[in-house]
């Protein structure tokens, strides 16, 4: 099993909404330049504010980030499976448990049982009051 293996690889999780340093929303927009054009980017609503955090990161960046967290993600999948085969073999020993408690049970009922038979067989054949013969010389 691959426990444990399973690592972040990066600080972005998948999410629809991000959140800049000065607490708002970040926009999703299109650039209009001639070396980026059409490139979609996030940055911060304040931009061109005088209180902004800058905040800026190219789309594709992110898209990266969360090809690694899907990475992340597939690695716990695939440990989930390897858990479900454990816990599957785990509950089929404890079937096999299970039956053997019951069996164990079953024969001890039965053994107390015949040692009652036994018992009552034994006081009513040879226990209880006898008659005394008197032997007359």
């Amino acid at each position: 099993m691959r426990s444990g293996v399973c690592k972040s690889s990066s600080s972005s999780a998948i999410s629809r909404r991000q959140i800049c340093a000065c607490g708002d929303e970040v926009a999703l927009l299109k650039s209009n330049t001639k070396k980026n054009p059409g490139r979609m980017f996030l940055r911060c609503p304040n931009w061109g504010k005088q209180m902004t955090c800058n905040y800026f990161r190219w789309a594709d960046d992110e898209i990266m980030d969360n090809k690694g967290r899907i990475d992340e993600l597939q690695c716990y999948v695939e440990e989930i499976e390897d858990l479900k085969k454990k816990l599957a073999k785990l509950e089929r020993k404890l079937s096999g448990e299970r039956f053997k408690v019951k069996a164990s049970v079953c024969l001890m009922t039965i053994s107390m049982v015949i040692t009652i038979i036994v018992c009552m067989w034994v006081v009513m054949n040879y226990g209880g009051v006898r008659k005394r013969t008197v032997v007359q010389n």
